[in-house]
């Protein structure tokens, strides 16, 4: 491991233990947006109304300025979560208790604390391993404790492609299983009164990822040759054209 790297993840001791608290009102209102948006009848949630155990992760959203977001519309390092020197993100586990369930009607709370920072050497390099623990509570009760690890990782370098693992099978022998379609229209529709601005959002961030590998900063500076068909052309367009209409 790189003694640097080592001492730069040190130098966040700081914020273990750091909390960040996030408070919403379940209203009966966004409820039963949230039912029509699953497809199941809005008019049979009321106030009062126990809902699913993990529909509580669709409540007590951080809310954040826009000067506070980075480039590809998440909350910039060190707003929300410690600003680790890697600029790769990914989920690597979770673990998640529920206690009990949210009410419609009833104001509910989210604690976020980060629980641990830990430099490690991967295959691929340095990484680190952000541990982080999301605390739901209301009417007094702990709803549920949602602990997940993220891991970071560097950027890949110009010109290459992401060393990917061999794809292993998922397992075959669970107690239960159900299949779910999620179309691109009921993904773009969690972001309740927004589906265009999280599509542009979503399109800006794998034009992002793909052009910092061919060693471009901004979309503005793609330039169009021969290598590129006329319709990769139009594709690039539209999304430069995204980027400007999100910021």
């Amino acid at each position: 491991m790189d003694p640097a790297f080592a001492q730069s993840i040190e130098a966040l001791a700081d914020w273990v233990g750091k909390q960040r608290i996030a408070d919403d009102e379940i209203s009966v209102s966004n409820v039963r947006k949230v039912a029509a948006m699953l497809d199941l009848d809005p008019q049979s949630f009321k106030e009062g109304t126990r809902l699913p155990p993990h529909w509580m992760w669709l409540f007590c959203h951080d809310i954040i300025r826009q000067s506070e977001l980075g480039r590809d519309g998440h909350p910039a390092p060190g707003v929300v979560l410690p600003p680790i020197p890697l600029p790769r993100r990914m989920g690597a586990g979770r673990r998640v208790q529920i206690f009990d369930q949210l009410v419609a009607g009833q104001r509910a709370r989210r604690i976020a604390e980060v629980v641990s920072i830990t430099p490690k050497a991967g295959r691929t390099g340095n990484i680190a391993v952000l541990t982080m623990r999301h605390t739901i509570e209301s009417g007094g009760k702990t709803i549920a404790i949602d602990e997940f690890d993220a891991v970071y990782r560097g950027e890949v370098e110009q010109g290459q492609s992401t060393a990917a693992s061999p794809p292993r099978p998922a397992p075959d022998n669970a107690a239960w299983s159900e299949q779910v379609h999620l179309a691109e229209a009921l993904v773009f529709r969690l972001k309740v009164n927004a589906p265009l601005r999280l599509e542009l959002k979503f399109r800006l961030a794998c034009l992002l990822e793909g052009l910092n590998r061919v060693g471009v900063v901004h979309p503005s500076e793609v330039r169009f040759d021969e290598g590129f068909k006329a319709r990769d052309a139009a594709v690039m367009n539209e999304l430069v054209e995204g980027v400007h209409v999100i910021g």
